[in-house]
């Protein structure tokens, strides 16, 4: 009966594409889950069910650092636009460097590795400067969203301490994989953690102009061209470039210096490095009298309510992965590989973590869920247990690159005022290149471990 575990995986993969609603979608496959559940466990009250699991994801500790942190960065990068600090740095940077398309690009990039700390901080910062660049120098808003993407949770996951790579060598260590995790993951996983280095790769020459626009993009790069392009979708207006505001550059930068000072004298901890900066910001720009207390208190809130619909849907997501892992979902990944030609084994794991992160669009919960249920198939076959975690990481940041129900995806499509699906749309051409290769090295590997 493990098969039906993929019931609501499928649920809310079809809802998703039909309705382009990511968190009624995850509602759905949530209450088949449950369902299937009852019946496995002979209980039938399914809202008291409901609200059980709820209540139980929202207390986990790992759960609720994942909500305050996100509802905090929200507030950081708003009143940093709302002060005029964001639109004082573009402005600085396109008349020092970023003149034109190529330049604009290549300045996007070059301020996503300088903010390498977070995904959600890093999609903030990016869709604050991204869209402000993106109008005043005339860009599509499809290529700023690919560059926000393939640039967002690929560069965190593949530098050391930044969130997601201290998440992964937490999940090699609880599997018991390692005893010494960041060395290991830098000295035994990176070599081998390859679709971050890929798809950036791939962004590069994107930038540059090596690789052309496919699809979305080449049809908004062709609409700017021919001057029918919308720029509208950017929801801020030209004169916003031309009005003399107090906030300078260094406005933009102090706040961001800080926050990742904080974040490493605190091993990583964002969430408290961002409490410390909104206070930073609050005395900082009072003190430079570029917001008064009421105008920094309403981009608190606009900033905090604008980062809550991510938060809700992360919740229903792990509330999600962590139904579908009861109902059976390990068992039918070690049955399905048990029948495979071994050399095979890994590059089915990465298809198979690629597709169910997608589905679901939670990736964190779904590393860990494969990196138990695989971990045993690996050692019976003396496959590096390293080689494994790479293969495994490399499919969740995979993922992340072409799902539209991620809460990233989710986030940087609500700045942006594009749908998910749309979004997706535009960035899958330049993943899915990232992710052949990706297979195709694991393919390969594969047949010369076993």
């Amino acid at each position: 009966m493990y098969v039906l575990s993929l019931v609501p995986i499928i649920i809310a993969f079809v809802m998703i594409l039909k309705t382009k609603r990511a968190f009624e979608s995850c509602i759905a496959g949530i209450i088949s889950a449950l369902i299937i559940y009852a019946f496995e466990a002979g209980e039938f009250n399914l809202p008291v069910m409901f609200y059980n699991f709820l209540a139980d994801t929202c207390s986990a500790p790992g759960y609720m650092w994942v909500i305050i942190f996100t509802l905090f960065v929200g507030v950081v990068t708003q009143v940093l636009f709302d002060s005029g600090a964001t639109v004082a740095f573009t402005n600085w940077v396109t008349k020092k460097f970023a003149s034109n398309t190529k330049k604009s690009f290549l300045s996007i990039i070059i301020l996503s590795i300088v903010v390498y700390a977070d995904e959600f901080l890093k999609a903030a910062v990016l869709n604050s400067y991204g869209k402000t660049i993106g109008k005043k120098n005339r860009l599509p808003i499809e290529a700023i969203g690919v560059l926000i993407i393939s640039l967002g949770i690929p560069l965190v996951s593949w530098i050391p301490m930044a969130t997601w790579s201290v998440y992964f060598v937490q999940v090699m260590e609880d599997a018991g994989i390692t005893s010494s995790g960041t060395l290991d993951f830098v000295t035994k996983v990176m070599p081998l953690f390859v679709y971050p280095v890929i798809l950036f790769a791939i962004v590069l020459l994107f930038s540059l102009g090596v690789i052309p626009g496919f699809g979305n993009i080449k049809t908004a790069m062709q609409k700017v061209k021919d001057g029918t392009y919308d720029f509208s979708v950017y929801g801020i207006e030209d004169d916003t470039f031309e009005t003399e505001s107090k906030a300078k550059p260094i406005d933009f930068i102090v706040p961001l210096v800080i926050l990742l000072g904080f974040g490493i004298y605190y091993n990583g901890d964002l969430a408290v490095a961002c409490l410390i900066v909104i206070f930073i910001e609050l005395i900082w720009f009072l003190a430079r009298r570029i917001m008064t207390f009421s105008e920094f208190m309403d981009s608190f809130w606009k900033g905090m309510f604008g980062m809550f619909k991510p938060t809700v849907y992360l919740m229903i997501g792990y509330m999600l992965t962590t139904l579908v892992k009861l109902i059976g979902f390990p068992e039918l990944v070690q049955a399905i590989a048990s029948v495979l030609v071994p050399g095979a084994v890994l590059a089915f794991f990465f298809v198979a973590a690629t597709a169910i992160g997608t589905l679901t669009g939670i990736f964190w919960p779904v590393t860990a869920l494969f990196m138990t249920s695989c971990l045993p198939i690996t050692n019976a076959l003396g496959i590096s247990p390293f080689l494994l975690a790479a293969c495994i990481f490399s499919a969740a940041t995979f993922g992340t690159t072409i799902s539209p129900r991620g809460a990233l995806v989710m986030y940087i499509g609500e700045e942006l005022n594009s749908n998910p699906v749309d979004l997706m749309k535009s960035e899958r051409p330049y993943a899915l290149i990232a992710g052949a290769i990706t297979l195709a090295f694991y393919l390969v590997v594969g047949f010369i471990v076993v």
